[in-house]
């Protein structure tokens, strides 16, 4: 039996892998009708959006005044300090994403997912902690 651990952030070859597979499920998604994504994740996420660009499929991200707030919120989670009202912030976004008829939501960031809670798994929302899961027993059962 393998076993697996993240500690942190991800290494160079993980990241690179886990991008591949978050294109692969936006081409997915692209396909089943999604005209106009928009990537939530820490300041500019270049990651996706260059990708993104590259694969010619629309997208956006959240203003700077937002994003600042979201990056605040999304540290807390990592120092372990994320409370009700961190929560709030990203549900109110995604809502606030949700009312300008975006088609889907990339949560760029595995810590947006853990203050999304259960709403993480709506249809609209690419869920980032559920590719690393589905990723991580993948390779363990390689």
């Amino acid at each position: 039996m393998k076993t697996i651990g993240v500690l942190g952030g991800l290494g160079p070859r993980a990241t690179m892998d886990f991008e591949v597979r978050v294109h692969r499920e936006s081409q997915r998604r692209r396909r089943r009708s999604w005209q106009r994504v928009v990537v939530v994740g820490i300041g500019d996420p270049l990651i996706y959006t260059r990708r993104l660009d590259s694969l010619s499929v629309a997208h956006e991200v959240l203003e700077p005044a937002r994003r600042e707030l979201i990056d605040a919120a999304i540290f807390r989670v990592m120092e372990g300090r994320e409370d009700d009202s961190d929560r709030r912030l990203v549900h109110d976004a995604v809502a606030w994403l949700r009312g300008r008829r975006v088609d889907g939501i990339i949560l760029g960031c595995t810590e947006l997912p853990l203050l999304l809670r259960e709403h993480a798994e709506a249809a609209d929302l690419l869920n980032p902690a559920q590719l690393l899961a589905v990723a991580a027993v993948q390779l363990a059962l390689a």
